[in-house]
């Protein structure tokens, strides 16, 4: 989407300049700003985090809770699973709403984020991606690279975590059309992609699922042997 903000010149004439806009989250609606002013409440922090399929959110909102100095942006395509702790963040806290300040919840599709957030991450994570984000990320896609790449500061992290219990089921694979990453020829392809758009693997590791702090890790939890594989890539 897009906005035309209206500039008059020293000339008297006037000039016309299109910004993309985002979808934001405020307490009961969603609405529409400018990607300007977007930026500009990531120069009121440190440092900012963004978190790409935030699902509920709640990963984030609890990182949010801890360090005040960032700000923390969950991206998600589904506006229901981050209402709740949309509605809670906006709400005052005499009325239910959590303290936090530094939290925004953006609803769009990652490859729809906009040009204009280039350069804008500390760091990105990636927590157990599903459907199509998945899909993206394990074929793997140039642009959905890029767009990681796009976001990501020089020397930003961006950390992407995978369930890897799911490559010992070849007929869930199948179903969702997913590349199997037990191979070692799709992993590296993967990293490949990745190294393409300056962002190179700096670790590789492979644990179980109750150290994480994701919901949706959480579940994987609840079964015994489910393993995640976790890539961290730093941006060059």
């Amino acid at each position: 989407m897009s906005c035309v903000m209206n500039f008059r010149s020293n000339a008297g004439f006037c000039l016309f300049r299109h910004f993309s806009s985002v979808r934001r989250f405020q307490r009961t609606h969603i609405e529409e700003i400018s990607t300007l002013i977007f930026r500009d409440r990531c120069r009121e922090f440190k440092k900012v985090h963004f978190d790409l399929g935030t699902g509920d959110a709640k990963f984030i909102y609890r990182l949010a809770k801890k360090d005040p100095e960032t700000l923390f942006v969950g991206i998600d395509s589904n506006a229901d699973s981050m209402g709740h702790i949309a509605w809670k963040v906006k709400s005052k806290v005499s009325r239910g709403g959590l303290a936090v300040q530094n939290l925004e919840l953006l609803h769009m599709p990652v490859e729809e984020i906009p040009d204009e957030f280039s350069n804008l991450a500390d760091c990105v994570t990636i927590n157990y991606p599903w459907g199509s984000l998945l899909r993206r990320i394990t074929e793997p896609d140039l642009k959905m690279a890029k767009t990681i790449s796009k976001i990501s500061r020089i020397a930003s992290q961006v950390h992407l975590h995978l369930n890897f219990t799911l490559y010992s089921n070849k007929t869930l694979i199948h179903r969702l059309k997913v590349q199997d990453l037990s191979e070692r020829a799709a992993l590296e392809a993967v990293k490949r992609c990745f190294s393409r758009y300056q962002l190179y693997l700096v670790e590789q590791s492979l644990e179980d699922s109750s150290r994480t702090r994701t919901t949706w890790g959480q579940h994987l939890a609840l079964s015994s042997g489910r393993q995640v594989l976790t890539l961290r890539f730093l941006k060059e």
